[in-house]
């Protein structure tokens, strides 16, 4: 089965006796032609491909017990936004969402005083990494999709709901996570009469103990270790490729310094002041010197990020060790979740009575993503750059 970050889920099955069946990767790490597996598969930046109902078949003398949905985030704003675009930026008015949206209630696990009821920003000027309105759309339609398999085809899940106790529902503490599981669940169960107001709590953790992304903070090996894949010949090849280009796209940025790590050891803030842009159809920007980027350059500046996602993650010598600390929690904690929903099955099942909770969702980042599939050993087309609602 090959992994892709748009196709697999993480599903518990029973056939005959409890068992578990993660989206198991395909070992094998032949380099195969990645354009031929992009036309055969499908691969855009601007939105991952999401599950066909008419293509999905339920494993054979097997009935599904569970399911873990992880994804990545809607398209937002870039991360970094220079003052001179603050009025490009008017593309996250999701005002017009708020009748079909519906209602949850954020809960930080580590200080309950936090917590509050979601209000949706009343204004078109996006802050810096906000979902965008086409990011809410896609998010929502992802969840209209996934309605298609697990409650009309399936009928795995209710087709309304009453509460919350099928489901649990876990972000990141950054804001475009929990909009986006918001609108994702918005598509799930579409607003009507009877269940407007039944609000969904969606949970996460603060910043000191969150896995959901890269977290060197739960772990001192893994900067030395990033330090490391840095330094080897094969990546500072990369970095010197392309200076003029290269230098062309930092210009572009006012927070560019020659002396930031964040540009000059890897290409994610060049790819994204550009595929920001690309994705809302916005110009493309030119620089202090009057340079103007292309879409030669935003090519370039993707392709880049998919060599680099990849060469950290799986291919250097000090890869497995990095991923070691930074999927490892992830994956000891999906893993944990599995194992309890089996023991909790298994009391059920003694007591003759039923597990409601049916799936966990997760709602992260494109390194919660690029995670997952490189513990997972996933091949060179599961190993790009996930896309915005990128999924698994």
């Amino acid at each position: 089965m090959k992994v892709s970050i748009s196709l697999i889920f993480l599903s518990l099955f029973t056939k005959s006796s409890v068992s578990s069946a993660f989206g198991i990767s395909n070992s094998n790490l032949s380099k195969k032609d990645l354009q031929s597996e992009i036309s055969k598969y499908g691969y855009t930046y601007c939105k991952a491909n999401t599950p066909n109902s008419e293509k999905y078949s339920p494993m054979e003398d097997s009935e599904l017990q569970f399911v873990q949905v992880l994804m990545r985030h809607g398209g937002r704003a870039p991360i970094y936004i220079n003052e001179s675009d603050k009025s490009l930026w008017n593309v996250c008015d999701k005002q017009g969402y708020e009748s079909i949206a519906r209602p949850v209630y954020i809960v930080d696990n580590s200080n309950s005083t936090l917590n509050f009821d979601y209000v949706v920003s009343n204004t078109s000027a996006c802050l810096p990494g906000e979902l965008t309105k086409m990011g809410a759309k896609t998010s929502m339609d992802f969840g209209t999709d996934i309605r298609k398999i697990y409650i009309n085809k399936l009928k795995f899940l209710n087709n309304d709901i009453k509460d919350q106790s099928q489901l649990r529902v876990r972000t990141t503490f950054i804001d475009r996570t929990m909009e986006t599981a918001r609108y994702f669940l918005s598509g799930l169960y579409p607003i009507n009469e009877s269940n407007k107001n039944v609000k969904i709590t969606e949970f996460h953790y603060p910043y000191q103990t969150e896995v959901m992304f890269t977290n060197s903070g739960l772990c001192s090996k893994m900067n030395p270790l990033l330090d490391q894949i840095i330094s080897t010949p094969q990546y500072k090849s990369f970095l010197a490729k392309d200076p003029e280009a290269t230098q062309k796209i930092n210009l572009m940025s006012d927070n560019y310094s020659p002396n930031s790590t964040d540009y000059s050891t890897s290409r994610v803030y060049q790819n994204d002041i550009l595929q920001a842009r690309v994705c809302e159809n916005i110009k493309l920007p030119c620089n202090k010197l009057g340079q103007c980027a292309t879409q030669s350059d935003a090519d370039l500046q993707l392709s880049n990020v998919h060599y680099e996602v990849k060469f950290k993650r799986r291919d250097s010598v000090y890869s497995h060790d990095y991923e070691r600390y930074a999927a490892g929690p992830l994956l000891g904690q999906l893993l944990s979740e599995l194992n309890s929903v089996i023991s909790t099955k298994n009391k059920c099942n003694q007591k003759k009575l039923n597990s409601k909770l049916r799936m966990s969702i997760y709602s992260g980042h494109d390194d919660t993503m690029s995670n997952f599939v490189a513990g997972l050993m996933a091949d060179d087309f599961g190993m790009l750059w996930p896309s915005y609602n990128a999924n698994a």
